[in-house]
C-alpha cells in the first residue's frame, strides 16, 4: 500500500512539473513564478480563450478527456494537476 501511495505521489509530482512547464511556455512566464497555488486568472491572467487552449493542450499531452465540470473547478494550478491525476488513476 505504501509503495502504491509513493508511486501516486511521484506521478502527481511529475504531472505538476509538466503542467508548470506547459503554463510557463503558454503564458511566457518563468517556470519558477508558477506554483501549485498560482491562481489561473489572478496570477497568470488566464481568460476563457486561454483556458480552452490549455484544455486542448492538456488533453493532448496527457491523453485524457476533461469534462466541463472538471474544467469549471479550475482556480489554481493544483486544480489542473488534480484533474489529470484523477483521470490517469481511473484508467
Amino acid at each position: 500500500m505504501e509503495r502504491l501511495r509513493n508511486e501516486f505521489s511521484d506521478s502527481e509530482k511529475w504531472i505538476e512539473s509538466q503542467v508548470k512547464i506547459l503554463l510557463s511556455q503558454y503564458f511566457s512566464v518563468a517556470q519558477w513564478h508558477i506554483s501549485s497555488r498560482s491562481r489561473l486568472v489572478e496570477d497568470l491572467n488566464a481568460d476563457s480563450m486561454s483556458v480552452v487552449e490549455i484544455v486542448m493542450i492538456v488533453e493532448g499531452l496527457f491523453d485524457v478527456v476533461l469534462s466541463p465540470s472538471q474544467i469549471s473547478e479550475w482556480r489554481f494550478v493544483a486544480d489542473i494537476v488534480d484533474s489529470i491525476a484523477r483521470l490517469r488513476v481511473a484508467t
